[in-house]
């Protein structure tokens, strides 16, 4: 397949290759990137959201069963004391989950980016023996969603960096 191609080039020849009939489209053939978003209200009065209603991010890392049964369990945990108290519909009872859940939504956001924007993978997991281990460490902790940790190099290096994750 040739650099060249449109993307209308390349779904058609797949069209073709997969012998799918003739090619059928409502509109042009698009690409389209980063689809990530973050939420900026998540919770207010009366009213909170979690897992992709908050922060939605690569489906490639898998990051959100993991970031709604954790934002879950913090929505629940701040409820149960609010309720007892009757305040359940005033927004800063939220205020602290979502200053939690913040970590987690930048330390993804910023690893994606790194992840499609730079040599991230060769550089740090695919180095073989020039790899720096703790940052490969840091990297395959983050990948199996141990964010809330302070003691990962690689993670805090991500969160203190400039560019990436969400504004």
């Amino acid at each position: 397949m040739s650099e060249q191609q449109t993307t209308r080039e390349r779904y058609e020849q797949a069209c073709e290759r997969e012998a799918y009939g003739e090619p059928l489209s409502a509109s042009e053939v698009e690409l389209i990137g980063n689809y990530s978003y973050k939420n900026t209200r998540p919770y207010g009065e009366g009213f909170v959201c979690i897992g992709d209603a908050a922060c939605f991010l690569d489906p490639v890392f898998s990051s959100g069963v993991t970031l709604a049964l954790v934002g879950a369990e913090g929505v629940a945990e701040a409820l149960v004391g609010a309720l007892a108290e009757g305040r359940e519909r005033e927004p800063e009872v939220m205020a602290p989950v979502f200053e939690r859940m913040e970590r987690a939504y930048q330390s993804f956001g910023r690893f994606i980016h790194r992840f499609y924007n730079t040599n991230l993978i060769d550089n740090i997991l695919l180095a073989g023996e020039h790899a720096d281990l703790q940052f490969r460490r840091g990297v395959i902790s983050m990948l199996a969603a141990d964010i809330w940790r302070e003691d990962n190099p690689f993670q805090n290096m991500l969160l203190s960096a400039r560019r990436g994750g969400f504004g």
